[in-house]
């Protein structure tokens, strides 16, 4: 089939035509209508993870509106921030050590895939985190403000995310023995995050997770990652742009940005660890 690849011949209109075909001669059937669109469910189900993340954001930015300010003698947390260049060197070297980690965890754990990529966000994450803790030369104090509940935002992310991508293009269901890889791809991404963020606050913290996210497929197209990493990565990237969306404008509402890192963890591990071969 034309213009399409193992992953996007899924949702061909042709696939299933010839599917529904096939089906219908070896069974003698005779349907009333022929015609079967598939691309009409894809777009159904973006179009409704579109509406979801928007009503989303707007009842974040609703919810900003009334967000108490800080006040004084309230339990100080710190911001921590590193020199360019030390920001700069940690984003060229933790993606190494990821690779490493990947390589290691993909021949150890029951799912190549998922284990390269778990190997790949922890060592990277780690590193990050080192980095962070080696090199903080600020420590200003941000005053805590009383934002949203981080189970909540967390729920309502992945929800927006996972509930129309399971009923418009795949099930999203965890299954199988390997559920609880879920678990470790989510807490891998929760360390990760969590050291961009110590590292330095956003938009920074964009480009660091970009420079994470690059050698993916660069990797996977030179032989060093599983070859389907080179698709999956801008899955990747794009979930990982709808946290940092959503976790911005909870930050209006008064929620503190390690507070959106379960949000982050959620909504990019659940749909790559169900989405992705087992094997």
């Amino acid at each position: 089939m034309p213009l399409v690849e193992h992953v996007g011949v899924l949702y061909a209109d042709r696939t299933h035509h010839e599917a529904a075909r096939w089906l219908d001669q070896a069974l003698n059937h005779d349907p009333e209508r022929r015609v079967i669109a598939a691309k009409q469910r894809v777009a159904a189900g973006g179009l409704s993870m579109v509406g979801a993340l928007l009503l989303l954001v707007a009842a974040l930015a609703w919810s900003s509106r009334r967000a108490t300010p800080a006040t004084a003698g309230s339990h100080p947390v710190r911001i921590h921030r590193v020199p360019l260049a030390w920001l700069a060197g940690a984003a060229m070297v933790a993606p190494l050590a990821g690779l490493a980690g990947g390589w290691l965890l993909a021949r150890s754990l029951p799912s190549a895939l998922c284990g390269y990529l778990i190997g790949y966000f922890a060592f990277t994450g780690a590193t990050l985190g080192a980095v962070a803790l080696m090199a903080t030369v600020d420590g200003r104090a941000a005053e805590r403000r009383r934002g949203l509940s981080w189970l909540a935002l967390a729920v309502a992310v992945t929800a927006a995310v996972v509930v129309p991508v399971h009923l418009g293009l795949t099930s999203t269901l965890p299954h199988g023995p390997r559920w609880w890889l879920i678990a470790l791809l989510a807490l891998a991404i929760a360390l990760l995050l969590r050291s961009a963020l110590a590292l330095a606050d956003p938009p920074w913290t964009v480009a660091v997770l970009g420079a994470v996210c690059l050698p993916l497929p660069v990797a996977a197209v030179a032989g060093l990652a599983p070859g389907f990493l080179a698709l999956v990565t801008p899955l990747i990237g794009a979930l990982f742009a709808i946290y940092l969306l959503v976790a911005g404008v909870a930050r209006l509402a008064g929620t503190p940005w390690w507070q959106t890192v379960p949000a982050g963890a959620l909504v990019v591990a659940w749909p790559v660890a169900t989405t992705l071969p087992l094997t």
